[in-house]
């Protein structure tokens, strides 16, 4: 069964350099086809119809190039931006075919409810990426992690709690922390102020008990010196 792609119309480019920024300026956005063992194929592709196909596949999904009737098989590789916009000003696409293996950067997506939220605990997600390697048709969307174990601090989601379909590698330490359960800041502070407050008030109680010693002390002190 042949799988179907969403397809990206696209145009043979031939303009390079300050010229880019007229083209840009009408919304037509310049962009590079990298395949192994051949050079890179300059193209452009309309804005408003690249947006919509990125918002669909991202960095993930194989997207089909078709180019003056002729189809390429792709993924999205890197996209650059305008410094102070979110628009795309290059894009380059990477070549690939069935059975080839690639990296990709896979989403991370929380699911479920943390039971321990409910107890004022703050859910921390450190891993929003991950790295693997994949066939290039069938890079998974997304992983999805499940947070419903979450229910007491310092509880924690790592890499390897993750089921991952056999043909997937992923390229990061097993080990490594995804989500946890933190104790919330002003929670931590307040028992620090409290700890040292208690911490003050022994060091005070003891001074007093002290002084109260040695004044004793001296007053023995001076009782024997009189009895002499």
């Amino acid at each position: 069964m042949n799988q179907t792609f969403i397809t990206l119309e696209a145009k043979p480019r031939n303009i390079f350099g300050k010229k880019l920024s007229a083209r840009r300026r009408l919304g037509i956005i310049p962009a590079n086809i990298i395949a192994k063992g051949q050079d890179s194929q300059a193209i452009e592709v309309d804005l408003p119809q690249l947006k919509k196909v990125l918002a669909e596949v991202g960095y993930t999904q194989v997207l089909e190039l078709s180019i003056e009737n002729k189809k390429k098989t792709v993924l999205v590789s890197e996209i650059d931006t305008a410094p102070t916009q979110s628009i795309p000003q290059h894009v380059v696409f990477i070549e690939v075919t069935k059975g080839q293996r690639v990296n990709a950067e896979v989403p991370v997506v929380l699911v479920g409810e943390a039971p321990g939220a409910l107890k004022g605990l703050i859910i921390l997600q450190m891993i929003h990426q991950i790295e693997v390697e994949a066939p290039a048709l069938s890079i998974p969307e997304q992983f999805e992690v499940d947070i419903s174990s979450l229910a007491d601090y310092s509880d924690v989601v790592r890499v390897a709690d993750i089921k991952l379909p056999e043909d997937i590698e992923v390229q990061l330490d097993h080990q490594t922390p995804i989500v946890r359960l933190e104790i919330p800041r002003s929670q931590v502070a307040a028992e620090a102020e409290t700890e040292a407050d208690q911490t003050d008030n022994q060091t005070e109680t003891d001074s007093v008990s002290s002084d109260s010693q040695n004044s004793q002390n001296t007053q023995e002190a001076d009782q024997t010196t009189k009895e002499e």
